[in-house]
């Protein structure tokens, strides 16, 4: 469990870097990785817009996410290469 946060926190800032919960209840990889690409546009305009209260916001939004990725990961809903395949392949654009 404690080896997924190092793949949540890359693909929070890969996502970084480049109001309700975008994510709803994701069941496959490809779900996941799209919620975080939600939550990485998210980020971006509340960066862009120089809304600290938004960023703030959104990284709560990214850590509840996290939280709810490593319980599907245990559940065996997907596995952490699966998630980490389909954020390389989603082709997100998000920064």
């Amino acid at each position: 469990m404690k080896k997924l946060l190092l793949p949540v926190a890359v693909a929070t800032m890969f996502f970084t870097s480049c109001g309700g919960d975008p994510c709803g209840d994701p069941q496959t990889a490809e779900d996941a990785a799209s919620c975080m690409c939600e939550l990485g546009k998210e980020y971006k305009a509340a960066h862009d817009a120089e809304d600290e209260d938004g960023m703030k916001e959104v990284d709560g939004k990214m850590e509840e996410f996290g939280k709810k990725l490593e319980k599907l990961v245990e559940e065996e809903k997907f596995t952490e290469e699966d998630y980490l395949k389909a954020i390389l392949d989603s082709g997100c654009d998000a920064g």
